[in-house]
């Protein structure tokens, strides 16, 4: 049997918009000033904190990671945290405060090398690519497992298109 994580996708909100508001020239100068004022910075962010919560990258795409970790409450801290990072420490945009989405499931998929392949990943992006600017969603089988744990403060709300999303308490 496949060995069961907590799959996150994050994606930054806006960020070709953002990237056609950057002052330059040229396309490959607003690309660089992208590169070192918004993203370095958040990629920073979010890969020096994932081994205090036993998370790790899978792979970069773009601007949006692919995380697992080895326990779903791990991977909700950690989703929480930087999501109040981005909020008490804004990377600043044309077009307001860096904004990231979160989106989480938790299942058993199959290993493919150190990455991993199958329908739990499809459907942790589906729920990533519904979630909102500073919203984490979640997937009902990972929302059970936070149900259960019974942390102080978190609060499910749910979501319609597809279950649990925690409340923006990060502003």
């Amino acid at each position: 049997m496949n060995e069961m994580v907590t799959m996150v996708f994050t994606d930054l909100v806006n960020s070709t918009a953002v990237k056609n508001h950057l002052p330059g020239s040229d396309i490959t100068e607003r690309n660089r000033l992208y590169r070192d004022t918004i993203l370095y910075p958040h990629r920073e962010r979010v890969e020096n904190t994932l081994a205090n919560y036993g998370g790790r990258k899978v792979e970069t795409i773009g601007d949006a990671f692919f995380l697992v970790f080895s326990n779903p409450v791990q991977a909700l801290l950690w989703s929480i945290a930087i999501q109040k990072s981005h909020a008490e420490a804004p990377i600043h945009t044309p077009l307001g405060s860096l904004q990231l989405t979160i989106g989480m499931h938790t299942g058993c998929p199959l290993a493919d090398g150190d990455k991993f392949i199958g329908q739990e990943v499809d459907y942790t992006a589906r729920i990533a690519a519904r979630a909102s600017g500073g919203q984490i969603l979640l997937s009902e089988v990972t929302a059970n497992f936070i149900r259960d744990a019974r942390i102080d403060g978190i609060v499910l709300h749910y979501h319609p298109h597809f279950s649990q999303t925690i409340k923006n308490q990060f502003t």
